[in-house]
């Protein structure tokens, strides 16, 4: 699993989230509040869209996302469409992290350093 995010001492209940999961048969990227307001993903099983908050459902079109390499873009978009800016920090966990020889080219993809792996 590759996870973008943030040390929890320091969330807010407004901080955002973005999740990108792979596995060998499905993806999902997830973009998630603290506080569980809004919760948005896309994958393998299509688009799930959760809101208690008016602004997340009327004011922000979300992307049609079809593969897990537009994570990147939909990130960005992201940061441009809610005002935010997400920290970098990428977790590989199970047979993906072995799966993965060349960090520096999935860095690269990431926009991020290899520093930003944990």
């Amino acid at each position: 699993m590759m996870t973008w995010a943030v040390h929890r001492n320091s969330i807010a209940p407004d901080d955002l989230k973005v999740t990108l999961s792979l596995t060998e048969s499905s993806w999902k990227l997830a973009l998630e509040r603290a506080d569980r307001k809004l919760k948005v993903d896309w994958g393998t099983y299509g688009f799930h869209f959760e809101t208690e908050l008016p602004h997340y459902r009327h004011q922000v079109q979300w992307p049609d996302l079809q593969s897990p390499s537009q994570a990147v873009q939909a990130i960005a978009f992201f940061e441009q469409q809610l005002g935010v800016t997400f920290l970098r920090k990428v977790f590989l966990q199970g047979s993906l992290s072995q799966a993965i020889t060349d960090r520096a080219r999935l860095a690269q993809w990431l926009g991020l350093t290899p520093d930003d792996f944990n």
